[in-house]
């Protein structure tokens, strides 16, 4: 099966540099921002704090939005993609237990861990920024 690439052609090559590698290196960097800000402004702390902190109401959106109680995530829900992609989780049998008794979040830790295939990326782009 072909695809109509000239190999050869150094034009192709730049081309295909361009308009895929460039474009995915954007995306995995945007990725990779978005765990470090959230690893160096939320992780550890209380969903309530956080979210005063930030100013940034919608924040708990990333951890519980798509999930029900106790502790159900539902398919491709957001907070299952930050709990998937970039290991942002919160305790979601707490979080409903605190909302159901209208109490503030305040037992709520957040934790950002790094899922192996973002460490192996933030190792990358680390060791390709200290060359």
């Amino acid at each position: 099966m072909s695809i109509g690439i000239s190999y050869w052609d150094r034009g192709s090559w730049i081309e295909y540099l361009r308009n895929d590698v460039l474009q995915l290196y954007g995306s995995a960097l945007t990725i990779l921002n978005l765990w470090r800000d959230l690893r160096e402004n939320v992780h550890g702390k209380l969903l309530s704090d956080a979210v005063k902190e930030r100013g940034i109401p919608t924040l708990e959106l990333i951890f519980v939005a798509g999930t029900s109680p106790p502790d159900n995530y539902g398919d491709n829900s957001l907070a299952l993609i930050y709990k998937k992609l970039l290991g942002a989780s919160i305790n979601l049998r707490e979080y409903y237990f605190l909302k159901r008794f209208n109490r503030e979040l305040r037992a709520n830790c957040i934790w950002v861990s790094a899922r192996k295939s973002l460490a192996t990326l933030i190792n990358r782009y680390e060791i390709q920024n200290s060359l």
